[in-house]
């Protein structure tokens, strides 16, 4: 027996209605496990530790398969002894962990010990699986991860729905838009502050995950419409499929992906669409092995994708732990070669298997709880006529059964298998998380707008029922291709400055998430429910750390600008002036100091923050701190008070005296004085005669030098200095 379990739980489910014949041939693979594992991931905690001297210092696939792929040997000794048991060895991956291959169900049966059997789920839905697990002889178990595909009781499904105005708004609410019939590209930037002139990824390639194919002249209506770029689309065949296929059932996903990522990403350079078969016209289709083919096709593609998006995704329950393992082994070269996935959590909320209804438990969608994606979740947008962000809620709508008695929602809650990645240390708390996990995986990682109740995103489709034309569709399918495209954005905007893509987006996310920009880089989403996890503050089982607010996010993300203070104005006046201080990277403001009195920020720009001078403020420079660093101002503000002007120093007698001397000062505005100095040495005793004269001591260590007045308002210095004379001098 292997380590991991070869079953998905899921089976357990099904009504068993009869034996699989014994000539019906399926196809499967056996995984192989990796080499120095442990080093593995050791090297990806470094690469994605800005403190580390091999952070962004990706490898290629190249070097992950001489360093972590199995052996030549060790394919070797599998398809030996896959050809032994009478299986057809149908291909090996390249990277080395996967070995193809198709047997009659008999030879799968007396290979691993098992019987074939069909069986029904509570809702109706036939599938194959073995009556338990299988067995391995001794002397290969060590050259296995484990056996892929031996049953299809995992069915992967798309997370779109067509929107408003054909489903009615059962929340009463309708997002305003420019488009069609949903958001617009520029909609959908504005909301979302993504500036249109931040790179718009450019140069770069991107993937995403699609079952079947889908009608290029749809995208190309689309941009030509909204007056985008027309990236190279490519089409990608990954086990075997005939790309040249007609478009089926999933061909709006396709449409959706794409259209998503030109909306927020238009500068890209290609689109490559890994195309496998569509579930709906192959009986024996397995989805968590299409994800697994396909994760390693993006992973060894001569043209690799440095982002990628999946809309796709399945039950945790409908996959066997090998199964999941061998996914998280792709999604481990992914990143260590700097590939960043974003995988859409599910439109079903905490209940990714509604098949067991109503018994349902809160169940997580593969692969949106592996660990090294980043999982998109849901949300409901509302915004003003004139398309400005005013807030979102948790997605949750029990009413509509379009994806399983218990409703829709923005997918999330816990992992069931994985435990919790490092980078989520420190995210759930218990008071604002208290459903949240502390030992395993909690997912979404992030949100976007996706209740298709309350409106959708703009796209053009050959709808095969209705005909060409623009239709509004909504779901974290759409969520999760947009946040993959801001990333885009990132990766352009840091290649132009000559730094590293970002690979892996949640180590950057999460640490962004936990330090002072938070309330600049999200929206914190607080209010409403998943059907099961509630939004709180901060991290949240519901909507993870919430959406983008994307100026901000792809700055820290890029890498910020330190601030500059070019100049401010008025230079002068009392509590309460509004004061304007122009300059560069002034974004984030969080304090402005006027001696070390913190001002009320009344506007906060790129290029400008306007103040009010705070109470009990002092005269000086000004500093700013924003969440890029700290400026301080060159010249100096001076604060005033009604009535009364800067003090002036005009004769002091006598001209010299040892310490201890009285000495008086003579000038004007010398009302309120807080402090004299003989040459920086602070006298220890003063007294203000009036506002034209003072009194003070020549203290201990004064040296000769001018003697210096300081008031609420200035400073004065007199023009002479006072002698310091030995004690019985002169």
């Amino acid at each position: 027996m292997l380590a991991t379990k070869q079953l998905a739980t899921a089976i357990a489910h099904g009504a068993d209605i009869g034996r699989v014949a014994p000539t019906t041939n399926i196809a499967f693979e056996l995984a192989l496990p990796l080499r120095n594992s442990s080093d593995l991931d050791t090297l990806l905690k470094r690469m994605y530790d800005p403190a580390d001297s091999l952070y962004g210092k990706y490898i290629t696939p190249d070097d992950f398969i001489a360093r972590y792929s199995p052996t030549d040997v060790q394919v070797s000794t599998v398809k030996a002894y896959a050809t032994a048991q009478g299986f057809t060895v149908t291909g090996v991956s390249a990277n080395k962990t996967l070995v193809g291959l198709s047997a009659p169900s008999k030879a799968i049966e007396t290979s691993f010990g098992v019987e074939m059997r069909w069986k029904r789920t509570p809702d109706g839905r036939v599938f194959f699986a073995p009556d338990r697990e299988p067995t391995f002889p001794s002397g290969i178990a060590p050259n296995l991860a484990g056996v892929i595909g031996i049953s299809n009781v995992g069915v992967g499904r798309t997370f779109l729905h067509r929107a408003m105005p054909d489903v009615g708004p059962l929340s009463g609410k309708y997002v305003s838009y420019t488009g069609n019939y949903g958001l617009a590209p520029a909609d959908i930037r504005k909301i979302y502050n993504v500036p249109s002139a931040t790179y718009g990824g450019n140069g770069q390639i991107v993937g995403v995950f699609e079952e079947g194919t889908f009608t290029p002249s749809d995208v190309a209506q689309y941009e030509s419409f909204y007056r985008l770029p027309s990236p190279k689309l490519t089409a990608v065949s990954v086990d075997g499929y005939n790309t040249s296929s007609p478009p089926g059932s999933a061909a709006v996903e396709v449409t959706l992906d794409v259209d998503m990522f030109v909306a927020l990403a238009p500068n890209i350079s290609q689109i490559r669409i890994y195309e496998n078969t569509d579930q709906n016209v192959n009986t024996y289709n397995q989805f968590t092995q299409q994800l697994i083919d396909t994760f390693q096709a993006m992973a060894t593609d001569k043209v690799r994708p440095s982002v990628i998006s999946v809309s796709y995704g399945l039950p945790e329950t409908g996959s066997s732990a090998s199964e999941l393992q061998a996914e998280n082994t792709q999604l481990k070269q992914l990143a260590a070669q700097g590939q960043a996935v974003f995988v859409a959590s599910g439109d079903s909320g905490a209940y990714a298997d509604q098949s067991n209804y109503p018994d349902d438990v809160p169940v997580g969608s593969d692969p949106a709880t592996q660990p090294y994606v980043t999982s998109v979740g849901g949300t409901d947008l509302f915004d003003s006529d004139t398309i400005n962000y005013i807030a979102e809620t948790s997605w949750a709508d029990a009413q509509d059964t379009s994806d399983g008695n218990d409703g829709t929602g923005g997918g999330g809650g816990i992992s069931t298998f994985w435990p919790m990645p490092s980078y989520q240390t420190g995210s759930v708390v218990p008071v604002s998380d208290p459903q949240g996990s502390p030992v395993k995986r909690n997912f979404p990682d992030v949100s976007l707008y996706g209740d298709f109740d309350t409106g959708g995103y703009d796209i053009f489709f050959t709808d095969p029922d209705y005909g060409p034309g623009f239709y509004g569709y909504n779901g974290t399918s759409a969520s999760s291709p947009l946040w993959a495209a801001l990333v885009t954005d990132v990766n352009a905007a840091r290649l132009a400055k000559k730094q590293s893509v970002l690979g892996f987006a949640n180590p950057a996310i999460y640490n962004l998430a936990k330090g002072p920009t938070y309330g600049f880089d999200f929206h914190d989403i607080t209010t409403g429910n998943n059907l099961f996890y509630n939004a709180g503050v901060g991290y949240d089982n519901s909507t993870g750390w919430g959406s983008f607010n994307g100026a901000s996010l792809l700055a820290d993300l890029i890498g910020p600008s330190l601030p500059t203070a070019r100049s401010f104005s008025p230079a002068s006046g009392p509590v309460g002036t509004t004061v304007t201080i122009t300059g560069t990277n002034l974004l984030r403001v969080l304090s402005v100091l006027f001696g070390g009195t913190a001002a009320t920020v009344l506007q906060d720009t790129a290029t400008e923050i306007v103040v009010k001078v705070p109470q009990f403020a002092t005269s000086g420079a000004i500093t700013i701190t924003t969440a890029s660093g700290k400026v301080v101002t060159s010249g100096k503000f001076t604060v005033t008070i009604p009535g009364l002007s800067l003090p002036t120093i005009t004769s002091f007698t006598p001209a010299s005296g040892p310490v201890g001397t009285l000495v008086t000062i003579n000038g004007t505005n010398l009302e309120g004085t807080m402090a004299i100095y003989f040459n920086g040495i602070r006298a220890s005793s003063g007294q203000v005669v009036s506002n034209n004269q003072l009194n003070a001591i020549v203290p201990r260590s004064a040296t000769t030098g001018p003697i210096t007045v300081v008031t609420p308002i200035g400073t004065a210095k007199s023009s002479k200095n006072f002698v310091v004379a030995a004690p019985g001098w002169g």
